[in-house]
């Protein structure tokens, strides 16, 4: 009974600091830097993974087919289209259709939704995120109905 009331006290003590450090750790997410500015100290969804970015611009008018405008939807986030020896090659297809005019403003849009659209139904995106490579499949080849 001695030990056991010599140890209780301690097990509380660790137990109340691990407490105190999960809560500093689940609430510290922010840092004052002014009197009435934070910063967040970890970083954002977008952050983590480029493709839940949002697209900021209209795709320009210059570019007339699909693979170019997934191209430069795909630029500011670091991924890019996986080459044609890498991918499906009723790909070529895909990348060659004229950009449909209401395809143009995908603007605020995360860039995987954009890059979905632009494919179409008929299309699954395909994500590569260790070499930051994205392709697409068709549903007819995946075996799915569109």
């Amino acid at each position: 009974m001695g030990n056991y009331q010599s140890i209780q006290p301690m097990a509380v003590l660790a137990t109340a600091v691990a407490i105190g450090l999960c809560a500093t750790d689940a609430g510290g997410t922010d840092a004052h830097i002014a009197r009435y500015s934070e910063i967040s100290l970890h970083p954002s969804d977008a952050q983590r993974d480029p493709l839940l970015s949002q697209v900021q611009s209209r795709v320009p008018d210059e570019l007339t087919q699909v693979g170019e405008a997934v191209d430069w939807l795909l630029e500011p986030s670091g991924y890019r289209r996986a080459t044609a020896t890498n991918a499906s090659p009723d790909l070529a297809w895909l990348w060659a259709f004229p950009l449909p005019e209401v395809h143009r403003s995908l603007e605020g849009l995360p860039v995987r939704t954009a890059l979905q659209t632009l494919a179409g139904p008929a299309y699954l995106l395909v994500e590569d995120p260790v070499h930051r490579l994205v392709s697409f499949q068709s549903c007819r080849d995946a075996g799915e109905a569109y």
